[in-house]
């Protein structure tokens, strides 16, 4: 033994009977005893072995295979290593060493949250233990379909990397959830979604959502449900207008889609217009709008089930109206829809109104709504400004709302090359095929931050290719029928993530948006007879994919 305390002192030579040599004798007695009581071999040790885990990273987010790497220290030495996962008892790998690796193939387990053990014992059977979490997130990317969402549709996700190379594609079943699992060698830190529906119905047509650039999380198509459930005709009702002989200016709207709607209408020449609605609550409204000469006028009228209501021109109400500045020179489109316990409005249903000195009339509603929904769209050569707001019937506002800064793009093929200077949430291209007289529809929609460099869009499969009979690339879409830059700037939103997140987060309690700015370009014409155009007639394109 080493330790003081227990040292034999050389006594043998005191062993003649003096004083000095009997207190001697009696130390070393005392000495001997307080060693065999007090020390034992394990006084050497310095405690438990210290084990530092060098990989994985404590919480780090990994995938496809991970190196496991960790060493002990301890003055004894070290005589065994033991890799745990979880609270499996055996281990994944034992070593004789101070040190021991392990390369984890986390395909094989659950994505979510693991516990590392690493345990290590002295060669005085001394132990000592450190634990590690970390994430495991081979599904890089999830989209859910919920249940009933398709319909009679075929829908398919496409997942492609920076380069638009598609990794993976696959058709959404309802109720079901896609992952994307990446591919070994996969390093980027974002993938390109895109979105394929496809319909039969009454013709071919195929829309495509692309959204660049999405850090991986989960995603999925959101619902809002119907409050108001299933509609049951409980009958019909008529409106006359006595003096209407159908050459005016005349709008039609019926609850919807709530509590009523239109049906149908008649004409006779001495009794003037009819117009019939079937009810699904035994009480609801109808609202006639009448534009002309600059002017507006209204009827509002609740009926119930059973009615047959006449009215006369005259019986319109010409509501007050405020000034709206509207930047451009060139046509004003403006759409205002009131709500109400009853339903939806259309009290302006999209018409092109005059501008005067830089001015636009907006009619004040003189109805009864709780909410109104406000777009102006004007245009001003190859640019056209949208502004729309959801608030009270009452905050018309005095000016539209305009985009600062413009988005300057190239295109090569299927890459679009960015300069943008404007202050928005999303940038968004959009090339179509829509004519009455094609055998197919194809719609094509490319979303993306505003501030990335470029956005490479993928080609379509082969297998969709031939499957529906579609263009293989925006770039075929593009070439041959133009497209449209978008830029949009909503109150609600921080960026393109945000938009992103919540436009696709399934458990977003997030309302409508209240306030969106947009300015949108023509950016190429097409070589075909038909061109990209911002169509002062229809304006009203769909921001969510759905």
């Amino acid at each position: 033994m080493n330790c003081w305390k227990c040292r034999t002192w050389p006594i043998t030579k005191y062993i003649v009977g003096s004083n000095e040599t009997a207190w001697l004798l009696r130390l070393t007695f005392l000495l001997v005893l307080t060693g065999a009581a007090g020390c034992s071999d394990d006084d050497e040790s310095l405690g438990s072995p210290v084990i530092t885990i060098l990989s994985p990273e404590a919480q780090s987010k990994v995938s496809g295979v991970v190196n496991i790497k960790a060493t002990a220290s301890d003055n004894d030495g070290i005589s065994k290593m033991q890799l745990f996962l979880d609270n499996i008892s055996s281990p994944l790998r034992e070593s004789s060493a101070a040190s021991i690796e392990f390369s984890l193939n986390t395909q094989l387990i659950d994505d979510g949250e693991h516990t590392l053990r690493v345990v290590a014992t002295d060669a005085k059977a001394n132990t000592g233990e450190q634990l590690l979490t970390f994430v495991v997130r081979n599904a890089l990317f999830t989209f859910a379909m919920p249940q009933g969402y398709a319909g009679t549709s075929d829908s398919y996700i496409i997942i492609s990397d920076s380069k638009g190379k598609v990794m993976d594609y696959d058709l959404l079943s309802n109720g079901e959830k896609y992952a994307f699992i990446a591919p070994q060698g996969f390093s980027e830190q974002y993938v390109t979604m895109t979105l394929c529906r496809f319909d039969n119905n009454p013709k071919n047509s195929c829309t495509l959502d692309t959204y660049a650039n999405l850090p991986p999380g989960d995603y999925g198509y959101v619902v809002k449900p119907n409050p108001y459930g299933p509609r049951v005709s409980k009958g019909t009702g008529t409106v006359r207008l006595s003096d209407a002989d159908g050459s005016d200016y005349l709008s039609i709207v019926a609850a919807k889609p709530y509590s009523m709607e239109y049906s149908k209408w008649s004409f006779d020449e001495a009794l003037g217009l009819k117009y019939e609605f079937t009810f699904f609550e035994d009480k609801s409204a109808v609202l006639f709008s009448l534009y002309e000469n600059d002017q507006w006028k209204y009827l509002y009228r609740e009926m119930s089930v059973g009615q047959n209501l006449t009215y006369a021109l005259s019986d319109f109400v010409t509501p007050t109206t405020k000034p709206m500045t509207v930047p451009g020179n060139g046509w004003v489109n403006l759409t205002m829809v009131g709500t109400n316990s009853y339903g939806d409005f259309a009290y302006v249903p999209t018409k092109l109104v005059e501008r005067t000195n830089g001015n636009i009339k907006v009619p004040v509603p003189a109805v009864n709504f709780s909410s109104l929904l406000m777009q102006v769209s004007a245009n001003d050569g190859d640019v056209t400004n949208m502004y729309v707001l959801r608030g009270s019937p009452t905050s018309v506002p005095t000016a539209i709302k305009t985009i600062s800064g413009s988005l300057g793009h190239t295109r090569s093929g299927n890459t679009i090359m960015l300069s943008s200077t404007a202050v928005a949430d999303v940038a968004w291209f959009m090339a179509e095929n829509h004519s009455a007289f094609s055998d197919s529809d194809m719609l094509w929609r490319v979303y993306a931050d505003p501030k990335a460099p470029s956005v490479v869009v993928p080609e379509i499969p082969e297998a969709l290719i031939g499957a529906y009979s579609i263009p293989e690339s925006f770039d075929d879409l593009a070439d041959k029928y133009g497209f449209i830059v978008y830029v949009d700037e909503f109150k609600e939103y921080n960026g393109f993530a945000d938009y992103v997140e919540k436009t696709f987060d399934v458990a977003s309690t997030l309302p409508d948006y209240t306030e969106l700015t947009t300015k949108m370009t023509v950016a190429e014409q097409g070589s075909s007879g038909r061109h990209a155009t911002t169509d002062k007639h229809s304006l009203a394109k769909s921001y969510r994919p759905n």
